[in-house]
C-alpha cells in the first residue's frame, strides 16, 4: 500500500474536524482496514483496538477526544448511541496483522474514529482516519502510526 502520514488532532480541533465533516454529510467511504502490530508493540502485551464508525451527526460532539475516555465511557455512549455508532473491537497480540471486518454500512459512517489502550498510555489521542478509504494502524512499542489513501 502506498500510504500518507495521517495527521491526528486532538481536543478542540478533533471536536471542530468532526462537526464540520458531519455537516457535510460526506459518508467516510472505508473500503479496508489493516492492523499491523509490530513484535515490540505496546511493549510486547496485546493492545485493545476500537474502530468507531459514527452515522449520527449529534453523537460526533459526544465522541471522547482519547482511549482512556472512550474505554471507561464506551458501554454507556453505545447503550445511548443505538445505531447511531458501530463498533469493531479487537484485542490485537504483537507480531500479527489482520485485515479488520468492517460493518456492512459502514460506507455510510459520517467519521471513523480509532481507540487504541496501550498499557502505559491511557490518555492516548483518538485517531481520526475520516475520508481515507485504504486504512492501515500500525501498532509500534509505544506509539500508533496512522496511514492511509
Amino acid at each position: 500500500m502506498n500510504m500518507k502520514s495521517l495527521v491526528v488532532p486532538s481536543g478542540a480541533a478533533l471536536a471542530l474536524a468532526l462537526v464540520l465533516s458531519a455537516c457535510s454529510q460526506m459518508p467516510a467511504r472505508v473500503e479496508s482496514v489493516v492492523v499491523v502490530a509490530e513484535a515490540e508493540a505496546n511493549h510486547s502485551t496485546t493492545s485493545a483496538v476500537d474502530l468507531v464508525f459514527v452515522f449520527d451527526p449529534a453523537l460526533l460532539a459526544l465522541m471522547p477526544n482519547n482511549s482512556a475516555q472512550w474505554f471507561e465511557q464506551r458501554p454507556s455512549l453505545l447503550a445511548a448511541a443505538g445505531s447511531g455508532i458501530e463498533v469493531v473491537a479487537m484485542q490485537v497480540p504483537p507480531a500479527t496483522m489482520a485485515n479488520v471486518p468492517l460493518p456492512s454500512k459502514s460506507g455510510k459512517a459520517l467519521a471513523v474514529l480509532v481507540y487504541v489502550s496501550f498499557a502505559e498510555d491511557a490518555g492516548r489521542a483518538v485517531g481520526n482516519v475520516t475520508g481515507h478509504r485504504e486504512i492501515e494502524i500500525r501498532l509500534a512499542k509505544d506509539s500508533v502510526i496512522y496511514g492511509g489513501k
